[in-house]
């Protein structure tokens, strides 16, 4: 594993207290994100009807379908 600071990656959104910065390392796609102190995602990640998540993680998350 490589280490790097979070300025060598590229800005990919920044503004309103948001900075999201994102790469290919290694084969690998990184991503760093800071939001602003109570963000609230609850919209921007809100299940589609139908929508399934094929990720093994994604039963740990209430509401989440599973394939």
């Amino acid at each position: 594993m490589r280490v790097f600071n979070r300025t060598e990656l590229p800005i990919a959104i920044e503004g309103g207290g948001v900075d999201f910065r994102m790469d290919r390392r290694d084969g690998h796609s990184v991503a760093w994100v800071r939001l602003p102190a109570g963000a609230d995602l609850r919209p921007g990640l809100a299940v589609v009807d139908g929508l399934t998540v094929p990720m093994a993680c994604a039963g740990s998350y209430p509401g989440l379908p599973t394939v």
